[in-house]
């Protein structure tokens, strides 16, 4: 038996599909593929997968990870063509490797904020430098609380072209604080902007890319 880490960028239609409706597609995906994969023991048997970190509604995604047992030790190279044949459309398969680093070592996100307005450069510049960023962040227990976002931004770049600004940056993500980029959207004008964002990679604490 060996584990196997499939990495998959989520995009176009299927950013709207809900964290539990993608467990449902890869459970479909590697029961179609023919693969020989772990089912947890007891009365009600299930495919055992395990995501490397859930993903907001709405947010496209590249270089996304999730891992699997599979039972006959085949080549990655094969295990590789049984999943791509199989991968729905808008779930494009990047490549299956043997798992380097736990999920529990994530630390951090990069996320691409693409904003339809090619004139707010100088604003962005502007709110990123403000010495507090403060949000309301509500915990897992429902508590709002507030924090200050602006010492957890970190190496953020910003770029225009005709269309639109793009604002790329890391944020925390795992244990134990994962920002979401909507509270920066919120903090910076109540999220009225139009903005498309996706998460291009998930990071080691010292932004090594998490493998």
């Amino acid at each position: 038996m060996q584990q196997v880490r499939v990495f998959y960028n989520k995009v176009r239609r299927l950013k709207f599909v809900s964290h539990l409706d993608l467990n449902r597609f890869f459970i479909r995906i590697l029961r179609k593929s023919g693969l020989n994969c772990y089912y947890s023991e007891g009365f009600n048997k299930r495919l055992h997968i395990n995501f490397a970190l859930p993903l907001s509604l709405g947010f496209e995604s590249e270089n996304d990870a999730v891992d699997f047992k599979e039972l006959d030790d085949l080549p990655l190279e094969v295990i590789a063509e049984k999943i791509k044949a199989v991968m729905p459309p808008d779930l494009e398969f990047v490549r299956a490797a043997f798992p380097v680093h736990k999920t529990g070592e994530i630390a951090y996100a990069q996320y691409r904020l693409y904003f339809e307005n090619a004139r707010i450069k100088n604003e962005l510049n502007d709110f990123l430098s403000k010495e507090s960023i403060p949000v309301e962040k509500t915990g897992k227990k429902g508590k709002v609380a507030t924090v200050d976002i602006k010492p957890h931004i970190h190496n953020p770049q910003i770029t225009e072209d005709t269309n639109g600004t793009e604002l790329v940056l890391y944020l925390p993500a795992g244990s134990p604080l994962t920002i979401n980029p909507n509270l920066l959207l919120s903090a910076y004008d109540g999220g009225k902007t139009d903005c498309e964002i996706t998460r291009k990679g998930l990071y080691l604490s010292d932004f090594s890319p998490f493998c």
